[in-house]
């Protein structure tokens, strides 16, 4: 979760589970929502950072990070997590 003021401006979903041919872990995101006010700061970047990092205090092996929902500028949303080294 994301906050300001008290006040929440954001927040990301994801969970754990192994790769379906291995015993591998992988972190896979399942939501992320900035609230519109704040889209254009650090927000959604700290929310992604802060679900890297415990993924690997999971010991997840790889990170999914999608933006299939259909909800929004995807075009945005590609170049936005292109921007922090997903593709």
């Amino acid at each position: 979760m994301a906050y300001k003021d008290q006040k929440v401006i954001g927040g990301m979903l994801g969970f754990i589970t192994e790769h379906y041919f291995s015993k591998d872990k992988k972190a896979v995101e399942s939501g992320l929502y900035v609230a519109p006010e704040h889209r254009n700061g650090m927000t959604g970047v700290r929310l992604i950072r802060s679900f890297e990092d415990w993924s690997k205090q999971q010991e997840a092996k790889h990170i999914w990070i999608g933006y299939s929902t259909g909800i929004g500028d995807i075009d945005r949303m590609k170049d936005f997590y292109k921007a922090l080294g997903y593709d």
